[in-house]
């Protein structure tokens, strides 16, 4: 649901401008480049509007790693809730709006492309067993993506603990699932044995909890 043809031009697709985060801005220095369609990956417009019905995915994946699923559920509805209040008062279509004017395809993919992260996360976590926080951060740096990320000061960062301590039981979670889930999550996965936690969103308010 977060994921969308925002507006289809009718026109033939012969060069595609792709970034994360795409605005007006970015929309017009696509129309400059001659570019026929945009591909953003955050939510704008209607899918924005449904950010929350997708964060519901996250209770799956945090039963996966052994928290009840009850539990899980429980959490996250309050979570869910916060997030819809959230962006309700957004300017969602923006962005659609002026893609529309400038006669320009305009699509967003969230949700499936960060569930193509998760699992080559998770295979690599899988196949490769570290054993040290350090070796899952060697391991993340050593992708094509991150290793091109940490040029800019971006590659992956540990927001806490020590990268000298063992690792432990480690969970992908928060990498899919629409944005960061509940904070007091965290307590219930260290009840599950969870040792590590690997995610692409991490508030102060989380990384303190």
């Amino acid at each position: 649901m977060d994921s969308t043809v925002h507006y289809d031009s009718g026109k033939q697709i012969k060069k595609v401008m792709v970034g994360i985060d795409i605005d007006a801005g970015e929309l017009l220095i696509a129309k400059e480049l001659g570019v026929d369609a945009v591909i953003a990956h955050h939510p704008i417009g209607k899918g924005l509007s449904y950010l929350d019905d997708v964060m519901h995915l996250q209770a799956d994946v945090l039963a996966q790693y052994g928290v009840p699923i009850n539990v899980a559920e429980s959490l996250m509805k309050i979570r869910i809730s916060e997030v819809s209040r959230g962006v309700n008062p957004a300017n969602h279509f923006k962005s659609p709006m002026a893609a529309q004017n400038l006669k320009m395809s305009f699509i967003n993919v969230h949700t499936p492309a960060d569930n193509g992260v998760a699992t080559f996360l998770k295979n690599l976590i899988e196949k490769k067993k570290p054993e040290y926080v350090s070796e899952i951060i060697e391991l993340l740096e050593n992708v094509p993506e991150y290793k091109d990320a940490k040029k800019y000061g971006l590659g992956p960062t540990l927001f806490a603990g020590n990268k000298e301590n063992r690792a432990g039981k480690i969970a992908v979670t928060e990498i899919t699932g629409g944005t960061e889930g509940s904070p007091e999550i965290y307590e219930k996965m260290a009840n599950a044995g969870v040792g590590t936690i690997i995610a692409m969103h991490q508030s102060e308010k989380h990384r303190e909890a």
